[in-house]
């Protein structure tokens, strides 16, 4: 008689920046966006793509370099140069810090990247069938996160 063959417990592990993609920032898109939106969903993903810059710039310093024509000192450097393509960056940076912190910005702390200040810049609000569904980009009007800086935009 064999002895039954026993296996050791397995290993994952977060290798670069595609493996975070697809390990952990797509799981968290698809969430958010195959459900009706909760706060739950809207931080992890907001975090998650803040992130993801950090990833980015460990793997790819020099070629981010070369496409944005600067020679970063920093993940910071980077992410402001990210941000200065698109402001909706700043809201995943504030809701990232606001999902963590009841206020974001003051004396001790970075200045918020939008309008935002706290926690409470951040709602969900849900419109019925029909009341501007298609402005919000959910067929049917289905709850949608807005970021609040005196002039709302969404995730």
């Amino acid at each position: 008689m064999g002895m039954a063959a026993t296996q050791g417990p397995t290993t994952e592990a977060l290798t670069g920046a595609e493996d975070y993609f697809l390990k952990v920032m797509k799981p968290n898109y698809d969430a958010f966006l195959g459900a009706s939106s909760t706060f739950a969903s809207a931080f992890n993903l907001a975090t998650t793509l803040f992130h993801f810059h950090e990833r980015l710039f460990d793997q790819y310093k020099p070629q981010l370099e070369q496409n944005f024509n600067i020679a970063f000192t920093g993940k910071g450097q980077f992410r402001q140069a990210v941000q200065g393509t698109n402001a909706n960056f700043g809201y995943i940076r504030d809701v990232t810090n606001a999902s963590k912190h009841v206020t974001i910005g003051g004396s001790r702390f970075a200045r918020p990247s939008t309008g935002m200040t706290h926690i409470a810049n951040t709602h969900i609000i849900s419109t019925g069938y029909g009341q501007g569904g298609y402005s919000q980009g959910r067929y049917g009007g289905g709850p949608a996160v807005i970021f609040d800086d005196a002039k709302p935009n969404q995730l």
